[in-house]
């Protein structure tokens, strides 16, 4: 009751003080002891009465812009749009002339063929002399003599073409190369028919050297290696490239398991040999 009584007695008071607002907005007089809100506002009424008149001079200004047309404001596109149009075209000009000469076609080769496979880039180069480290291989008796080399079981494909088998095994080993690098370089396993021993060979390198350095790029001279093309191997990110030489192949390059396996055959198309590099385990 009490509650509701206070309510009643601040509405009275709200409209009194609405009222005498009113009245003195109109021009009436207020009394100088009135509500403190009231003579605040009464105050701030009188400001603007005691300001002078405004300038003719000035109103006139005033209307003048005031009734002016907004000016023209270009967009960011529009002020921006000779300048990018005349970079796009000389753009392209320097590209077309880089493209049709010959060391511009290099390196626009070069820039579009490096593709990361996780550890190991494949990299396409110029061609390059000949390797003069001295290759050493030495053949191997069975896998179970592979895993003992390596330290681990190789990985074998486990679908090959009707009438393939494994018909070689081979270690390579390169002594001139740094100490650090664990020898053999990588493992060979050859499959095929009888008459074509080596149709298929899967290359098996270890990524990393005795805790202390890896294989990171695989190079391939440009010149040989004409096509590089993105695909994927079991799940994982892998190249493709068509490599032509002497004897035209292709060629799968993929990581799997610390490993870098690139598998190559100059008998099976590309479609072929990616299908045996699917079942490689």
């Amino acid at each position: 009751m009490f509650g509701r009584k206070e309510k009643r007695v601040e509405r009275q008071a709200a409209r009194a003080l609405s009222a005498e607002l009113d009245r003195a907005l109109r021009g009436g007089s207020v009394p100088e002891a009135g509500d403190p809100l009231l003579q605040t506002a009464c105050r701030l009424q009188r400001i603007g009465d005691a300001m002078p008149a405004v300038p003719s001079s000035l109103e006139r200004r005033v209307r003048a812009t005031l009734c002016t047309p907004a000016l023209y404001r270009p967009t960011l596109w529009q002020r921006w749009r000779p300048a990018l149009l005349g970079a796009l075209v000389a753009t392209i000009v320097l590209l077309g002339l880089w493209t049709m000469t010959p060391g511009g076609q290099a390196a626009w080769a070069q820039m579009l063929s490096v593709l990361p496979l996780g550890q190991t880039r494949i990299v396409l180069t110029p061609e390059i002399s000949a390797d003069q480290s001295r290759a050493v291989r030495a053949p191997l008796r069975d896998l179970v003599a592979v895993e003992v080399l390596i330290g681990r079981a190789p990985s074998v494909p486990r679908t090959l073409p009707e009438g393939y088998a494994l018909q070689a095994i081979t270690a390579v080993s390169y002594p001139d190369m740094p100490a650090w690098i664990s020898q053999p370089f990588y493992v060979e396993l050859c499959y095929g028919p009888a008459d074509v021993p080596t149709a298929i060979c899967l290359r098996e390198y270890r990524l990393l050297f005795r805790e202390i350095g890896g294989i990171s790029g695989l190079n391939v001279a440009s010149e040989k290696a004409i096509e590089l093309e993105q695909v994927e191997v079991a799940g994982v990110e892998g190249a493709l490239l068509f490599i032509d030489g002497e004897v035209p192949r292709y060629a799968v390059v993929w990581e799997r398991d610390g490993l870098l396996l690139e598998m190559e055959s100059a008998v099976l198309g590309k479609e072929a040999l990616l299908a045996v590099a699917q079942t490689v385990r």
